[in-house]
């Protein structure tokens, strides 16, 4: 029992370990303009019991005939956001992501595993999507994000056995 824990223990740290890599190196594009996030999920309430779902929205494909499918652009000129809206917009997802891990930490108290273990999946879908650039207090705040929702998940595991 103690090993199979362990090796999920393992595997997590693992995969957070290799999904967690520093940008140190890495080149930024400037000639590139920033993406402008849509909406990534809907909550809708669940009736079979008291707490709400958080169903992914699907982006829609439009589609001339059979062999061609219509392009969209990419970025729509009245959507490109200044530098601080665009700060602001990551530290909102940032907050979000807190609140996904307060209402794990909820739904772990309660003895909702799984539906706390799906809140800090949420939170880490989140956290990934903040782009901080060079903004250091979002930088240390994606970090520190990312360090509760492991601690988190590693907790949640270890107190199902």
């Amino acid at each position: 029992m103690i090993v199979h824990v362990s090796r999920y223990i393992i595997l997590f740290i693992t995969v957070l370990t290799l999904g967690c890599g520093s940008n140190t190196g890495v080149v930024k594009r400037t000639d590139v303009a920033a993406p402008v996030a849509a909406p990534q999920s809907e909550t809708v309430n669940n009736e079979d019991n008291d707490s709400p779902l958080i169903i992914p929205l699907q982006e829609e494909v439009v589609v001339d005939d059979v062999n061609h499918v219509k392009e969209e652009p990419l970025v729509n000129d009245s959507l490109v956001l200044t530098k601080e809206e665009n700060e602001e917009k990551q530290q909102n997802m940032l907050d979000t992501a807190l609140d996904f891990c307060n209402a794990s930490q909820e739904y772990w108290s309660e003895g909702n595993l799984t539906e706390a273990i799906q809140a800090l999946d949420n939170a880490y879908m989140l956290v990934m999507q903040v782009h901080t650039e060079e903004n250091p207090e979002l930088i240390q705040q994606k970090e520190d994000l990312r360090f509760m929702i492991s601690k988190r998940i590693l907790e949640i595991y270890a107190s199902r056995y």
